[in-house]
């Protein structure tokens, strides 16, 4: 089971307050559920199983106007913002962790722009 930082002040966030619950609940399962580089492969019966309501790419990708979600290749979704909050903004190759994230980063075909993104 992969632990994780919470960002205890995205409940005071303007764009999260204005989310309806489904949708806050959405952004919570995709940030838990990503892998160790904040990719997540979608499964949306799961998705719509926990959430309790439908909810689908699209929802996803329009949350804060798409700026918390990117879909990239292999129909992957990346949380941005995710590694600088886990990790820091400056990888490692020294730290084994942080080796670790950049493997998947490359994997994903996203570890030379995923701070752009």
């Amino acid at each position: 089971m992969a632990k994780r930082f919470t960002d205890t002040e995205l409940w005071d966030k303007e764009w999260f307050m204005k989310l309806p619950c489904k949708l806050k609940c959405l952004v919570k399962f995709v940030r838990d559920k990503s892998d160790l580089s904040g990719v997540w492969s979608p499964n949306w019966i799961i998705a719509n199983a926990y959430i309790g309501e439908p909810v689908n790419e699209n929802d996803l990708l329009n949350i804060d106007n798409g700026n918390q979600f990117k879909k990239i290749a292999n129909n992957k979704i990346f949380c941005i913002g995710f590694v600088d909050f886990q990790y820091g903004s400056e990888l490692s190759e020294k730290s084994p962790v942080h080796r670790k994230i950049i493997s998947l980063l490359q994997q994903h075909g996203i570890y030379e722009n995923y701070q752009k993104i």
